[in-house]
């Protein structure tokens, strides 16, 4: 079986520190959201360990609660400062505190380079981990012999469309994510949260819908048999599978047919925006 991958673009893998002490709260929902985006992510639950961890690995960012049981967030933006592998990696402050607060205003005269307020959309959290990460490679091109940083005049642009699309994901942070990316793409988007809810947004739907973008594994219709039902009942739409299965075993169950495309989870936004418009394209 020879089930077409589409996500073989070579990309370096940021690496980012996030410091936080709650088990449970809106900043460890992002750590799930930027592991299926394919950032490398340490956590750790104090300020030492962080700053521990940070200058053994160099990371692209670091991430941390205002507030830490054991520093505050002026020393630990003060200590992350003093190490010399760490002078210029990216400090993103997150709290409930106003921008404009004493405690926020003082963690930026200590060396923070950012602040996120609490609470925020994924969309949010996204782009500013996108401009801080892609700001240290931009800094960091001399250290990195294996990557070719292009001048931000040449870089290429992510492909866009006005396409209609149907996405289908029953994961709720994802669903939303890939949704504002793909508005962002310019792109009208219709969303379901699984088989049998696409159906029914489809028949509801006046217009063209041009592609499916689907998860393989949903709980109530697999993505190969929502394909097939919206296929019958609108010819010519195209279809783009997602999937964090490798593709040993979507083809060993027999997943998709073999010229189908999938894209292999976690993915990057440029490789969603180019797959896309080769499967509209084509």
């Amino acid at each position: 079986m020879s089930t077409h991958r589409a996500d073989e673009e070579e990309i370096r893998v940021s690496t980012v520190v996030v410091i936080h002490d709650y088990p449970v709260d809106e900043l460890n929902s992002m750590i799930l959201l930027l592991r299926e985006l394919a950032f490398n992510v340490e956590t750790r639950s104090t300020g030492e360990e962080g700053l521990n961890i940070a200058a053994a690995c160099r990371p692209d960012l670091i991430i941390s609660d205002m507030t830490l049981p054991d520093m505050s967030a002026v020393e630990l933006c003060r200590r992350i400062r003093e190490y010399p592998q760490l002078s210029a990696v990216p400090i993103l402050m997150v709290s409930g505190l106003r921008p404009d607060s004493q405690p926020v205003v003082e963690a930026h005269v200590a060396g923070a380079s950012d602040y996120l307020r609490m609470p925020y959309s994924p969309m949010t959290f996204l782009l500013k981990i996108v401009k801080l990460t892609s700001r240290r490679h931009l800094d960091r091109g001399a250290d990195l012999p294996a990557v070719t940083i292009p001048e931000p005049k040449s870089a290429p642009d992510i492909p866009r469309g006005t396409e209609t699309l149907l996405l289908v994901e029953d994961d709720e942070m994802l669903r939303s994510l890939t949704r504002e990316l793909l508005e962002l793409f310019g792109y009208k988007v219709l969303v379901a949260s699984g088989g049998r809810n696409a159906i029914a947004v489809a028949d509801q739907y006046p217009g063209h819908i041009h592609a499916l973008l689907t998860d393989l594994s949903m709980p109530e219709i697999s993505g190969r048999a929502l394909a097939e039902e919206l296929v019958r009942s609108r010819p010519g739409i195209r279809v783009l599978y997602m999937s964090g299965d490798t593709p040993a075993v979507i083809a060993h169950h027999g997943l998709v047919h073999e010229d189908a495309r999938v894209l292999q989870k976690p993915f990057s936004a440029k490789t969603l925006a180019q797959v896309l418009r080769q499967i509209l394209k084509a």
